[in-house]
């Protein structure tokens, strides 16, 4: 029971989070998401890379098309690679200064 760990379950448990250890609280702020991540030159280039790779189909175009997704090392874009379309992306796209422009490929 609660108050064998020294807790003490409270009476109005809507919107009440219970710990034996630490104190009642109520939660009214709802924390929101941060996708500040997809302002980022990495992330940008992360998603360019995997629409390309697809050919630059979108996902619904994709599984219509060839009806799976492209294996790790498949590439489906007119690209002969992916070293040679992040050249392109790159020289298209440059990275703001103090950037290094990386992305995990594959």
């Amino acid at each position: 029971p609660p108050d064998a760990v020294g807790g003490k379950i409270p009476d109005n448990p809507v919107n009440t989070i219970y710990h034996p250890i630490m104190p009642e609280t109520k939660s009214k702020k709802k924390i929101s998401k941060d996708y500040s991540y997809r302002s980022t030159y990495k992330h940008k280039l992360s998603r360019a890379r995997n629409k390309a790779q697809r050919g630059g189909l979108s996902k619904a175009e994709m599984m219509k098309k060839y009806g799976r997704f492209p294996k790790k090392k498949e590439w489906w874009g007119p690209e002969a690679n992916y070293e040679e379309w992040k050249e392109r992306w790159i020289a298209q796209n440059p990275p703001p200064s103090g950037v290094v422009a990386e992305a995990g490929g594959k």
